[in-house]
């Protein structure tokens, strides 16, 4: 990938942007970009996570999705992007609310948020602690399929306790238990997976009786230090959950978190690893193509953080690298405007800025004629009314993203003197976010 890529509104998908409700109601740029500013009236989740999806319809061809005017860096969040191929394996996830714990099930346990690394990097989970006399038990009831085989999961981390038991339990009867330590990593029967950090994916299987409706809410057992689970708690410890999850077959899928109802069926699948940004700069994820998606999604987990611009689709691949003399690293092209602040007596107070943006310019050369005359012409076309995101150098130096406009005169292919080859130059302004 050294060859530049670029996402522009010819080649990005267009409406379709699903907004879920753990999603705060805000206008949103999709197409027409607001009267008040560029980068964008914001909206972000309500609670820790949350996801954006983009249901095109029919399905399409995507290798790329882009984000801007977020504050992923500042909020410490993980980012990670996920498709959902026509033909791919189905995910579920039967638990509602699965990732703030809304209605969830307290029987003498307490749930509160603490400030630790999940298993994704990111910094907030939930811990449930003991809180009172007898079975320390905490769940969500879920309708289920009689005499099919399902699994129920979670990533647990000891907090105070160690020992535990996750327990499958239908309105027809008792179906299985796993018993759990949380610090040796053992569990009944080996269903236990370290996820590291401290942190273990646990998990119980079983097929559900005949007239079975429904998975009982007393999923969860904190137990005491012998591993008890009737006794009297202390108030304080037990252990810190994420990712909770209830699924067809006889292992635990890939972790599928819910905001609100539960998900039956869907086939998002992770097409990235999750990352954690370490500033607010644009972001161009690069992924294999997924010739026939049906849904393309960004997932966000740790802190909310507002995002203010979401691209997915395919993207532009420069035929031959940019030109390097004279060219200016993305991170140096900052340039500002500024005016300094005087008292009466002449004496420095401050220094204010009044605008900023990275002044950055294109060359590229020897490109072909039919290169030249369709997908240039396609992205000249789209930038003369839009904005476009460019990852200059994705392999060597892929912090080099920017999203960018052009002003004056439209950039025309010049011949490079060569028979039937062009070169292309351009100037743009970039956008700096601040934080």
């Amino acid at each position: 990938m050294t060859h530049a890529r670029i996402a522009h509104a010819g080649n990005w998908f267009s409406g379709g942007l699903v907004i879920p409700s753990t999603v705060d109601p805000a206008p949103i740029y999709d197409g027409v970009a607001p009267t008040n500013s560029l980068l964008f009236e914001r909206w972000k989740p309500a609670g820790i996570a949350g996801r954006w999806t983009y249901g095109p319809e029919t399905s399409v061809a995507a290798d790329y999705c882009v984000v801007a005017g977020h504050e992923l860096g500042y909020r410490n969040a993980a980012i990670r992007v996920l498709a959902a191929p026509a033909d791919g394996p189905g995910y579920e996830n039967l638990l509602p609310e699965s990732v703030e714990f809304s209605g969830w099930s307290l029987t003498r346990t307490l749930l509160s948020e603490v400030t630790a690394l999940s298993p994704t990097g990111s910094s907030r989970v939930k811990k449930v602690s003991e809180n009172g006399t007898g079975n320390q038990v905490f769940g969500m009831e879920a309708p289920i399929t009689a005499e099919r085989t399902y699994t129920i999961s979670a990533y647990l981390r000891a907090d105070g306790r160690r020992y535990g038991e996750m327990r499958f339990v239908t309105d027809a009867g008792f179906v299985d238990l796993t018993a759990f330590d949380l610090v040796a990593g053992t569990a009944d029967g080996g269903r236990i997976e370290d996820a590291g950090n401290g942190w273990f994916r646990v998990w119980v299987t079983g097929e559900t009786q005949p007239g079975a409706t429904f998975i009982d809410r007393k999923m969860f057992y904190i137990a005491d230090p012998f591993g008890n689970v009737n006794y009297t708690g202390d108030g304080v410890s037990g252990f810190q959950i994420w990712r909770p999850q209830i699924n067809g077959g006889p292992s635990p899928k890939e972790a599928f978190p819910t905001f609100g109802n539960a998900v039956t069926f869907s086939r998002l699948a992770p097409v990235t690893d999750w990352i954690r940004p370490k500033d607010n700069a644009p972001l161009f994820f690069i992924f294999d193509e997924v010739p026939n998606a049906n849904a393309l999604a960004i997932e966000v987990d740790g802190n909310a953080a507002s995002i203010g611009f979401i691209r997915f689709g395919a993207a532009l691949q420069m035929e031959q690298r940019s030109r390097y003399p004279g060219r200016t690293p993305f991170d140096l092209a900052r340039q500002t405007v500024t005016t300094g602040n005087a008292s009466v007596r002449g004496e420095f107070l401050s220094r204010v800025t009044l605008r900023a943006g990275q002044d950055l310019e294109f060359t590229w050369s020897h490109l072909s004629e039919g290169f030249t005359q369709t997908e240039i012409k396609a992205f000249l076309d789209a930038i003369e009314d839009d904005l476009f995101v460019i990852a200059d150098r994705p392999a060597t130096h892929p912090e080099d993203v920017a999203i960018c406009w052009t002003a004056g005169q439209r950039p025309r292919p010049v011949a490079s003197g060569a028979e039937d080859l062009h070169d292309l130059s351009l100037k743009a302004q970039g956008y700096l976010e601040y934080g």
